[in-house]
């Protein structure tokens, strides 16, 4: 697969990139039914590029795919608030609790109007 990887990606150790851009373009093409693979291939490369201590890389990835993600399926969607909240998990680690506040913030609101409660 490396052959397939954006050139910034080569080499690093990252576990399938190419699979998780593929999925991430599957969300805009398939709709809703492909978020779930999109944001478990997400979590496995942000996981390993946190453990590389390439937090920023992670960070920027997490929010390029939140952005698509929300386009795609809505600023309501449940899998929003879990591609946030791993964005809230990079920016506790980093010490960045502001931001991680306003991530648990905008999660919580996803959640709350999507079972009907309002905050």
């Amino acid at each position: 697969h490396r052959h397939n990887m954006p050139p910034d990606m080569q080499g690093r150790g990252i576990p399938d990139v190419a699979h998780a851009i593929q999925a991430i373009q599957n969300v805009k093409v398939g709709g809703v039914g492909t978020v779930a693979e999109a944001k478990q291939t997400l979590s496995d490369i942000v996981r390993q590029l946190a453990r590389e201590g390439r937090h920023q890389e992670a960070e920027d990835l997490t929010r390029r795919v939140i952005s698509d993600v929300e386009k795609e399926v809505g600023p309501s969607h449940m899998a929003l608030s879990e591609l946030i909240n791993l964005l809230m998990v990079l920016y506790s680690r980093t010490g960045r609790l502001q931001d991680a506040a306003n991530c648990a913030e905008r999660a919580l609101h996803i959640v709350c109007s999507n079972s009907g409660e309002h905050s």
